[in-house]
C-alpha cells in the first residue's frame, strides 16, 4: 500500500479506492548531454553554485591524507567556479591542516568561526567570487 492509499500489483498497476487501476507512468531523466526536454519529463532549473560550506564542527581530528583530500577538492571545485570553504574548524583542526599544508592552498578568507557567518557573509553582494582570488576580491573599495 502507498501512502496515497493506492495499492500496486505484481504487474504494476496502481489502483486507488475507488478501483480504478492505472499504469504506473516512468520519470524519464534527461541525459546530461541531451538537453531537449521529453514527454512526460520533468526539467529543474538550479542557479549556480558559488560556494560549498563545510561544516567543520564535528570534526576533530585531519590526518595529512584529510588534508591533501580538502586540497584536492577545493582544485576539483575551482575547475568549476565554486569556492570551498570551512566553518567552525577547531584550533586544533587549523594546526593540523597547517602542518600538512592545506592552509597554504585554503587561503584563511575562506575560514569562518560558524556556518552562520559563512552564509551571512557569502550572501553579500561584494562576497568574494569563485573567478577571483579571495586576496583580491576580499577587499572593498570605499
Amino acid at each position: 500500500m502507498l501512502s496515497n492509499g493506492s495499492v500496486t500489483d505484481e504487474n504494476c498497476q496502481k489502483t486507488d479506492f475507488e478501483g480504478n487501476s492505472k499504469q504506473n507512468e516512468k520519470q524519464e531523466i534527461l541525459d546530461s548531454d541531451d538537453q531537449r526536454p521529453m514527454s512526460g519529463a520533468t526539467t529543474i532549473f538550479v542557479p549556480d553554485t558559488l560556494w560549498l560550506v563545510l561544516d567543520m564542527s564535528c570534526v576533530s581530528f585531519v590526518d595529512s591524507t584529510g588534508g591533501k583530500m580538502l586540497a584536492e577538492l577545493r582544485k576539483e571545485l575551482q575547475d568549476v567556479n565554486v569556492n570551498l570553504c570551512l566553518a567552525a574548524p577547531s584550533e586544533k583542526v587549523l594546526k593540523q591542516l597547517d602542518q600538512c599544508g592545506t592552509l597554504d592552498i585554503l587561503p584563511k578568507e575562506v575560514l569562518f568561526h560558524s556556518v552562520h557567518d559563512a552564509v551571512t557573509i557569502l550572501a553579500r553582494p561584494y562576497a568574494l567570487t569563485p573567478t577571483a582570488s579571495p586576496r583580491e576580491s576580499s577587499v572593498t573599495q570605499c
